[in-house]
């Protein structure tokens, strides 16, 4: 249908789907939008129910509803699950606040210290109990033939899967594994942890190249990490530039929204802004644009993939379904499953090489070694040099008296 024969609704519409595709797509329309609006990307996303068909965790058939819910990323309608609510993750202002609020409170868990050694086995955020398949989750996808856009994002169908810890918004289209249609994808994924001294305290934040928690404060969040910070950053950066937020982005109640009409204003301040980044790290200047930097406690989830083809069809007529079905012959299904590779990981510790402690006994025992130098050489040498000439001087200063008085005793005696 040609945009010239669609009706205004029809075209406001359009505007507002195009926000979750690519820059090049419909860049024309509003500039700003009422935040009521976004909800109409609700409505065109798939069904959570269809979308997650099957859910599997630890080998037994559960309800995908109690692992997942509803958020609003850069890729529209997604699903998280084992996330902060609302009000742990956020402050007082702060977007996707009607989806993260239902989800349980995490009172046995923060990311400094992890779980509690009183916390149940089964709290939340949800804990593996083991390695291995068995001990994973197992995530049976399905799309609807009818559903699949290839004007929006391109030639590559498909959905989309990020791993990050609970206190992270996901970036869902900066760093993602994909999942095809009709294949199956298995993640064996590996903790990769960082955990910082306490002695570091001591040190600045540029010289550890890390933020403990009461160092930095976000304005949004209230965890920092710095996925976090840089979801941020940019936020502030489009909003100065454009005057407006993007519709996933963290935001004020009186903040706008950016529209299609302002798709190549956010386009290029996320450009600019990393071009500034660039520009004050090859100076080596003080500081920069974001400030940034690693937080001291961080974890990060690295996978091992494989992938095979999932022939679903054949499974389904082994369990004797009529593929006649229309509901059938327009879906197509793909498989993740997710688990630990191992039962336990090794983590990775920021300390300072070296101490003034550490100092004094190296020197000390580099001295040992190559002049027979030790503390009570070092005592003597205070000695020789202090007290001893001292000593030796009030020597000679009395031996100087007591030869004047003893000539003045010579000479009264003559």
């Amino acid at each position: 249908m040609n945009v010239s024969e669609l009706t205004d609704d029809e075209l406001e519409k359009r505007q507002i789907i195009s926000l979750i595709c690519d820059q090049h797509i419909n860049n024309i329309g509003e500039q700003t939008i009422n935040e009521s609006k976004i909800d109409y990307l609700e409505e065109v996303a798939s069904q959570f129910d269809e979308v997650l068909f099957v859910c599997k965790w630890k080998q037994t058939l559960t309800n995908c509803s109690e692992f997942f819910t509803p958020i609003m990323t850069e890729e529209g309608y997604c699903f998280t699950s084992n996330s902060l609510n609302h009000f742990d993750f956020y402050h007082k202002d702060g977007s996707n606040s009607k989806y993260r609020k239902s989800l349980p409170d995490a009172t046995g868990w923060n990311l400094e210290d992890g779980y509690d050694q009183s916390a149940a086995v089964d709290t939340y955020p949800r804990r593996a109990i083991g390695s291995g398949m068995k001990s994973g989750l197992t995530i049976l996808m399905l799309a609807r033939y009818n559903d699949l856009d290839y004007l929006c994002r391109g030639a590559v169908q498909g959905f989309k899967v990020t791993l990050h810890n609970p206190a992270e918004i996901p970036r869902v289209a900066e760093r993602f594994f994909r999942v095809p249609l009709n294949q199956e994808v298995v993640l064996a994924v590996k903790p990769n942890m960082m955990t910082t001294s306490t002695n570091l305290q001591y040190y600045s934040p540029k010289g550890r190249q890390c933020f403990f928690p009461h160092e930095r404060k976000l304005a949004f969040y209230k965890v920092y990490t710095q996925r976090n910070c840089e979801m941020e950053c940019l936020t502030n950066y489009t909003q100065r530039a454009c005057g407006c937020v993007s519709y996933y982005m963290p935001r004020a109640k009186d903040t706008p929204i950016c529209g299609s009409g302002s798709k190549n204003c956010t386009g290029y301040a996320y450009e600019n802004m990393i071009d500034e980044e660039i520009q004050v790290n090859l100076k080596s200047e003080v500081g920069s644009t974001c400030n940034c930097l690693q937080a001291c406690t961080s974890i990060e989830y690295d996978a091992e993939t494989s992938q095979a083809t999932y022939d679903w069809e054949k499974q389904m007529m082994a369990y004797q379904e009529n593929m006649s079905d229309p509901d059938l012959l327009n879906s197509v299904f793909s498989r993740l499953t997710i688990y630990y590779k191992d039962a336990q990981f090794i983590t990775s510790h920021r300390s300072e090489l070296y101490g003034l402690a550490d100092f004094l006994a190296g020197c000390g025992g580099l001295l040992g070694l190559t002049s027979g130098f030790s503390i009570l050489s070092l005592v003597e040498i205070i000695y020789y040099l202090t007290l001893r000439l001292c000593n030796n001087y009030s020597q000679e200063k009395e031996n100087k008296r007591n030869d004047t008085e003893n000539d003045k005793s010579d000479k009264a005696k003559v």
